[in-house]
């Protein structure tokens, strides 16, 4: 059992990082004899005789002597590293002068950021900086898109359990991992357009034959785009007087060859819920290019067929994100054409999000928000590739973005080649396929056609993931998943000393996949190694999950 002193404004943060780090735990009571792990960012260590003892924080405590004071920094890139494992530290950071075995330097000075010594019995691992406040920075605000691609809040996670591990204690957890599968995949688009020939001689028109010309010219010249390319959109601009007059089929109209890409698995599309809104907080020009051409009534059948097929509909909102009021409208409005949906996601057209769009998102009544995530670079906003409950809110979860077409490929953004993108993309994969999680995929049907032709990069993703053995689920389904896992408990077994039982809520929904228990040093086996290893720990062993379960800590 785990034991967290924590300062009182960090509790519900704490709570939040146990329901990542699946694993039984509890705030310290007080006593002794009860824990074999104690974490403190309170400041003082209090009386306890657990095994490991981790204080973490920046500000000096009564264990820091004053040759052991060090530098006490704060600013931008800043990063903590051993061996090739590197972890950016948005906070305040302490390193310490000291002769004991450094566990973490600071990359600037290669000055220790964390030491390991041992008293008696006990190890102690003093951290210089403040968990807690790191993983609330990482909920709230968010990674820059310079630090993208390091799942910071997993690589946590991963350094607590290597802690745990390497001291050779038992330690058990619910990993983020559907039983019989390394992740979950989640296929969405945000549909902003259907159909170019609603766009006669406006700004998406002028743009479309822009880029599909000149603009495709220019990428054949430097190397980005075929010839091939460049014949199937003049191809398609040459069509577009018969689109307009409805004799040809829009290039733009996409729906049917996404189903066909994706073979069947499910997806989830977001749509617009109101006609001609450009929403609140932008001038008159944004407003003008955000606002969009249809609503949910002329997609009706569209939104028959494609559920017909598996498919999950969701909110693209306009207002929701800076309105309760508003996102109660459109969320409605889009419920009213998907009657027997319980519950309702949504993701904000243009990733509109503020600080306090989780709570109004929560209070409007959604069951999940997917917005967090990077217009110009793909990876982990938040730092992970889990479901997360945002802090302040009571039912919303969060399905973070990892990957959106445009980020990729859109000039102004990063204008990746297909090489380089498929290569951040098997980055982003390759974590989830080890550490468990989600990844989220944004692929605007548009997309699949004339002027982006990003139709075989998609296929392509799409073909990764399943050699990744991803479960392919609607964002709602992976949600429901999470929500699954965030059921289950641990509770202690006054009948049995050091007894730890799981307690399985009845989740009424089959058709999930099960949880999993894995226990690590289970039979005496210290892992041993460096922090290098991790975010994996061997050996380990797992028990499917389907229902009570009993086990000794």
């Amino acid at each position: 059992m785990i034991a967290v002193a924590a300062k009182s404004e960090e509790r519900a943060v704490a709570e939040e990082f146990f329901q990542l780090f699946k694993t039984p735990w509890e705030f310290f009571a007080g006593g002794l004899g009860h824990y074999e792990v104690l974490i403190v960012t309170d400041g003082e260590i209090p009386e306890n005789d657990a095994a490991l003892v981790v204080a973490c924080g920046a500000e000096t405590t009564s264990i820091d002597t004053s040759a052991q004071h060090g530098i006490l920094t704060q600013g931008r890139d800043l990063y903590v590293q051993s061996d090739n494992f590197r972890l950016p530290i948005y906070g305040k950071l302490r390193t310490f002068p000291v002769q004991e075995k450094s566990v973490l330097l600071w990359s600037q000075s290669s000055e220790p950021a964390a030491y390991a010594v041992c008293r008696g019995k006990q190890r102690i691992l003093r951290v210089g900086y403040d968990l807690f406040q790191e993983v609330a920075f990482l909920l709230s605000s968010g990674q820059p898109p310079g630090n993208a691609l390091f799942p910071t809040l997993d690589l946590h996670i991963a350094l607590l359990r290597h802690f745990i591990v390497s001291t050779g204690l038992p330690l058990v957890e619910i990993p983020p991992v559907p039983a019989g599968y390394r992740f979950i995949a989640c296929l969405t688009h945000d549909v902003d357009f259907m159909g170019i020939a609603r766009h006669f001689l406006d700004h998406s028109m002028w743009g479309f034959l822009f880029r599909a010309t000149l603009g495709c010219l220019r990428d054949v010249i430097s190397g980005k785009a075929s010839m091939a390319k460049l014949k199937l959109n003049l191809k398609a601009v040459l069509s577009l007087p018969f689109v307009f007059l409805g004799l040809t089929k829009d290039p733009w109209d996409q729906f049917d060859y996404c189903l066909q890409i994706e073979k069947g698995f499910p997806s989830t599309f977001f749509f617009v819920p109101f006609r001609k809104r450009a929403g609140r907080g932008f001038d008159s020009g944004q407003g003008r290019l955000r606002a969009t051409k249809y609503d949910v009534e002329d997609a009706v059948k569209l939104i028959r067929k494609l559920e017909a097929k598996g498919s999950e509909i969701g909110v693209h909102g306009i207002d929701a994100w800076n309105s309760v009021e508003t996102g109660r409208e459109e969320m409605l409005r889009i419920k009213h054409h998907t009657p027997g949906e319980d519950g309702i996601g949504i993701r904000i057209h243009w990733l509109c999000h503020n600080e306090d769009t989780p709570k109004m998102l929560d209070e409007a009544g959604y069951d999940y928000d997917s917005t967090v995530g990077y217009n110009d670079a793909v990876g982990f906003k938040a730092g992970t590739s889990q479901v997360f409950k945002p802090i302040g809110v009571n039912s919303l979860l969060e399905l973070p973005l990892h990957i959106q077409d445009t980020a990729l490929f859109s000039h102004g953004r990063m204008k990746a080649s297909e090489s380089h993108a498929l290569s951040l993309c098997r980055q982003i994969m390759d974590h989830a396929a080890t550490s468990g999680g989600a990844v989220t995929v944004l692929w605007h049907e548009r997309s699949l056609g004339p002027e982006r032709l990003w139709d075989q990069f998609y296929a392509e993703l799409i073909g990764q993931l399943e050699q990744r053995n991803a479960w392919f689920a609607t964002a709602k389904e992976a949600v429901a998943w999470f929500r699954l896992r965030r059921s289950a408990g641990f509770e202690r077994r006054p009948s049995e000393e050091g007894a730890i039982q799981v307690i399985l809520p009845a989740s009424g929904q089959e058709n999930l996949p099960p949880l999993l228990l894995r226990r690590f040093n289970q039979e005496g086996q210290t892992v041993a190694g460096k922090v290098h290893a991790i975010p994996s720990e061997r050996p380990y062993a797992e028990t499917l999950l389907p229902g009570n379960h009993s086990f000794a800590s």
